[in-house]
């Protein structure tokens, strides 16, 4: 259902290995239903841009939480915007904190969304009080005009705090194309990480 208006759009049958490509359309609350366990990756950019490009892994539901941490704070020029989407059947107040405390709450109506830039310098919490659940993303350079920094143009889902760990693992990160002679200084792999300290 890649509206979100409860008629399925699309049926596709996979053989373990193959995959499928919904080629534009996909709403916010677009719903992917499967008989086994499938991955679902969202991709969103613009089309004939350079570089413009952002990926997500979309969470089953069933692994929504109601807190969530973000450790990109905004570089200058390049807004980190988080975008909220709430599930539920009616309006719920997400609240959010940086490093100099708490924002103003985003009051997100019932399947819809909401969005906020984070401030430079800081990583972010999102969190309802009464146990709301709701799904967030990050889009990096978001709110830059076009191709100020095009290769700044990425993106990542949240992760709810249930998923957070004291261990982390950089699988590669070289930080720029090793077999590539241009630019032999640049590093275009950082690793972000915000701490999450106990209530």
């Amino acid at each position: 259902d890649r509206d979100n208006n409860g008629t399925i759009d699309t049926t596709v049958t996979l053989n373990e290995g193959e995959s499928a490509h919904i080629n534009g359309g996909v709403l916010a609350g677009g719903m992917v239903n499967a008989s086994k366990p499938v991955q679902v990756q969202l991709i969103t950019g613009d089309r004939c841009d350079v570089y413009e490009s952002r990926w997500y892994v979309l969470t089953p539901v069933e692994q929504w939480g109601s807190s969530y941490y973000n450790p990109v704070g905004t570089p200058a020029g390049d807004g980190t915007v988080i975008f909220v989407y709430n599930p539920n059947p009616s309006t719920i107040n997400v609240q959010w904190e940086t490093s100099t405390g708490l924002q103003p709450p985003l009051a997100i109506p019932a399947e819809s969304t909401a969005n906020v830039t984070t401030p430079a310098g800081s990583g972010s919490h999102f969190f309802t009080t009464n146990g709301s659940h709701f799904f967030a993303i990050a889009a990096v350079d978001a709110d830059g005009p076009a191709n100020t920094n095009a290769k700044a143009d990425w993106g990542f889902t949240l992760l709810a705090d249930d998923a957070v760990t004291p261990q982390g693992l950089v699988g590669w990160g070289p930080g720029r194309d090793p077999l590539s002679a241009v630019n032999p200084t640049e590093n275009g792999s950082p690793v972000w990480v915000t701490p999450v300290f106990p209530d």
